[in-house]
């Protein structure tokens, strides 16, 4: 049964959130951040914190996420607790399901005056998929806004398609990211040569190559905080991150992530790599 009161229910849902959700250590957070990149002029970077989470999803993968059994709700929850640990900390609010004038939104934040609607799906059909489209943009509509964001978990989606839409629909902006959802299990993932072995240098290179892939994480989650790239230009970076092996080289593209005054420039020095 659903609580009409939006008051009501986040504190039902407060009561019952536990301090402690077990993912919260996997969010990615530093000792020194302050959350000011999720923060656009007063208001919220809605666009940071959804690519946020999207990394975290890729990089819990199946180890948090049962995607063969879980219902719509679980991903509702999942996102909700995401968003809600950065929200609260930066004095806004999260409330799901809360009633408009055309039904029950999934997903609303306050933050200072503004108001922010997510609606959430799993996708199944190209069909289901328009008309969720649609039936946010009634809900903007019922709410007075202008725009809105539209996630969409899929396993049948994968790196290779647009994971990333900007529309007009009804007047209103909508905002789509399709989260994928289809990881393989390690009984799948082919084991790398290194980690067959079990001398002490190949440990050393496995050991090796874990850090470098700790780096190149590091530096895809700067360039998301600074420059909220597009899922396509993401990705492309994300592969080229792949063929740099020398831990000094990373260093130098993990400096110019923080210094770079536009992402072209981070991408001038990756191209220049030597």
């Amino acid at each position: 049964m659903g609580i009409l009161v939006p008051l009501y229910s986040k504190r039902i849902i407060t009561a019952f959130r536990p301090p402690h959700n077990g993912e919260t250590n996997h969010y990615g957070i530093t000792a020194h951040d302050t959350f000011d990149a999720y923060l656009n002029g007063d208001g919220l970077n809605i666009h940071a914190l959804l690519n946020k989470y999207r990394q975290y999803v890729r990089r819990r993968g199946f180890k948090a996420f049962d995607t063969d059994n879980l219902k719509e709700a679980a991903w509702h929850y999942s996102l909700d607790g995401f968003i809600n640990f950065f929200v609260e900390d930066l004095e806004g609010h999260t409330f799901i399901e809360v009633p408009s004038g055309a039904g029950p939104t999934d997903l609303l934040i306050v933050y200072n005056k503004h108001r922010y609607l997510i609606e959430i799906k799993v996708f199944s059909t190209q069909t289901r998929f328009k008309k969720g489209k649609a039936q946010l943009a009634e809900y903007l509509k019922s709410e007075g806004l202008d725009e809105g964001h539209y996630v969409v978990f899929s396993n049948l989606h994968t790196d290779d398609d647009v994971l990333y839409f900007e529309e007009n629909i009804k007047g209103k902006q909508i905002y789509t990211y399709i989260i994928c959802t289809h990881f393989p299990t390690p009984s799948r993932v082919p084991v790398p040569e290194a980690l067959k072995k079990t001398d002490s240098v190949s440990i050393n290179e496995a050991r090796a190559e874990g850090s470098l892939m700790t780096r190149r994480r590091d530096i895809l989650d700067i360039l998301v905080l600074r420059f909220d790239p597009p899922a396509s230009r993401y990705q492309q970076i994300e592969q080229r991150l792949l063929t740099v092996s020398l831990d000094a080289q990373l260093k130098t593209l993990l400096a110019a992530a923080v210094q770079s005054e536009e992402l072209s420039a981070f991408q001038s020095v990756m191209e220049n790599i030597q």
